[in-house]
């Protein structure tokens, strides 16, 4: 599967201007609510016409505002899982699935429903109406009427937004029996970093109608260029930054590796690597830092603020001693951490938070 992708469209806040090729696996579109996600998805179904650019599936061109082409939905292979999956409510779900085959010229339609029926555990669901259906089982029925029209990629519009947390559960287990079977490319919406780490491979991350950073699952959550990346792959911690040195070994107490002072922080850090000239932010995951009881290399003097005990951990907001508290985010440092190791600290009030250069991520901001 080759999904080439190169469009524009002019939207009520921003221009859609969006250029990538997805070949293999399961490419998310990963932003905030808004940034073009689903319009994307739209226009690459057909439902949505771009005002300029192309779109090529495995070599037919789907859209070229040049040439003037621009298949109907039904004409592009694409499957569709709309948010609200959007079943017939005077049809059974049955019928339901069997209205996907409607443009596929095929004899044995009513033995490939039963195969999907099957598939998708609806099995004595056959004769129900989308309303006496559960959310879950609505889903699995919009599914099975995606696949029967035999796409050759899968567009799935935040599959899950309308589920409860139980029902999620139950439909992330099909979801991967899903992609185990099907075998093709797929592009997957979401703002839910979780889902990213569970379904996908690659990862599109989308700001204002723009793809600002194209990358593994793997290095949006280990070595985001973006300091808007790093935000939406969850990190928590975030300092502007000035680069004293891009590299090299500086002596004992300050190993190889680069140096930046981190501002909202009033200290300097070692950074693993060679930092880019572009550094302007650095940004450090809550639950990569270690509390010490003395200082060490690479460490912050810090008291804390504010602890929150969760469920099976516990947040503590610290600020930095030499920086007068006043709830600034960028001026707090947030750890993670087991509650067991809490107790060994929770009487004191200061102590080091001990961050490895390995675990500092040097950032750009766009």
């Amino acid at each position: 599967m080759k999904l080439e992708v190169k469009i524009t469209k002019r939207l009520k806040n921003f221009v859609l201007d969006v250029d990538f090729i997805h070949e293999q696996g399961v490419l998310g579109l990963l932003g905030h609510s808004g940034c073009g996600k689903s319009m994307t998805l739209k226009c690459l179904a057909g439902i949505e016409t771009p005002d300029r650019g192309r779109i090529v599936l495995n070599d037919k061109v789907l859209f070229d505002s040049n040439l003037g082409i621009n298949l109907k939905p039904r004409q592009r292979k694409v499957g569709y899982l709309f948010q609200r999956y959007v079943l017939f409510p005077n049809m059974t779900v049955r019928e339901n699935i069997l209205a996907g085959m409607l443009a596929r010229q095929v004899e044995d339609k009513e033995q490939i429903v039963d195969s999907y029926i099957q598939h998708m555990y609806l099995q004595g669901l056959e004769d129900q109406y989308p309303y006496q259906l559960s959310g879950g089982e609505q889903q699995r029925v919009a599914l099975a009427r995606m696949l029967v029209t035999n796409p050759e990629v899968l567009l799935l519009d935040e599959p899950f937004s309308a589920l409860d947390t139980f029902l999620k559960q139950q439909m992330e287990h099909a979801m991967f029996d899903l992609f185990d079977r099907y075998g093709g490319g797929v592009i997957y919406v979401t703002h839910n970093r979780d889902e990213i780490n569970r379904f996908c491979d690659w990862v599109a991350v989308m700001e204002q109608g723009s793809v600002v950073e194209l990358l593994s699952k793997r290095d949006l959550f280990e070595r985001p260029v973006h300091l808007s990346t790093a935000k939406l792959s969850g990190c928590k911690n975030f300092s502007k930054a000035t680069v004293v040195q891009k590299s090299g070994s500086i002596d004992e107490e300050h190993p190889s590796g680069g140096r930046v002072q981190a501002l909202d922080w009033g200290t300097e850090l070692t950074v693993s690597g060679i930092l880019p000239a572009e550094t302007n932010y650095i940004g450090v995951r809550a639950h990569y830092i270690q509390l010490s009881k003395e200082k060490t290399a690479n460490s912050i003097p810090v008291r804390p603020v504010r602890v929150i005990e969760n469920l099976f951990e516990t947040s503590v907001i610290c600020c930095p001693i030499n920086i007068e508290f006043n709830s600034r985010p960028e001026n707090i440092i947030q750890i993670d951490l087991e509650p067991r190791i809490w107790r060994s600290f929770n009487s004191m009030s200061q102590f080091w938070l001990k961050i490895d250069p390995e675990v500092i991520m040097p950032l750009q901001s766009t």
